[in-house]
């Protein structure tokens, strides 16, 4: 896979299970640790995670709010979008 990218870190809350289209789905917040120097202030980061499928199952039924996980999948961008003023940016999606 060219596209991978491997996180851990714990949840924000707990998953919540959703149906769409015949489709089980699980969207989580993932809070990950950034590395730094020793005498630096930890900095942590949220990444929104997306689980479908049999895994969106799996997920719904073991992860619970603070529990570290292990996640390997793509980083998908959601789309770029214009302010106003005209500056543009990029919305970005999550780990599927």
């Amino acid at each position: 896979m060219n596209n991978e990218i491997r996180l851990v870190g714990r949840p924000t809350k707990a998953p919540e299970l959703t149906w769409d289209l015949h489709e089980a789905t699980v969207t989580v917040s993932l809070e990950v640790n950034r590395p730094g120097v020793l005498n630096e202030e930890k900095k942590t980061d949220v990444i929104p995670c997306k689980f479908m499928g049999d895994a969106a199952q799996d997920i719904a039924e073991y992860v619970t709010q603070g529990r570290l996980i292990r996640v390997i999948g793509s980083y998908r961008i959601e789309g770029k979008y214009t302010y106003i003023q005209g500056e543009e940016f990029i919305l970005l999606g999550g780990i599927q």
